[in-house]
């Protein structure tokens, strides 16, 4: 086909379109909430979502990467064992 075929074929199907009716798109879409969400920490903040409340166990306020504070999580007591086989093999 010519280039000038496809324009005349695009225009020819933009009319034959039919327009829904907005009770028809209105039921396709989720309804949008102005959210809240909490964290573990006590942050909270708003934001646009689908969800009306969201609860999270970190955010950017309290997550190591963004914070620059490091948590070790000992569980238990390897973090000991690893540092007294590390001070074992110094030694030698």
């Amino acid at each position: 086909m010519t280039t000038t075929k496809v324009k005349k074929q695009d225009q020819e199907n933009k009319g034959n379109k039919s327009k829904s009716s907005n009770k028809e798109t209105s039921s396709k879409h989720p309804q949008y909430f102005q959210a809240k969400v909490n964290c573990a920490c006590g942050f909270s903040t708003t934001l646009g979502s689908t969800i009306s409340k969201i609860d999270t166990e970190i955010c950017a306020a309290c997550h190591p990467f963004f914070t620059g504070k490091q948590k070790l999580v000992d569980s238990a007591g390897r973090v000991e064992k690893f540092k007294k086989r590390q001070a074992a093999t110094d030694k030698k």
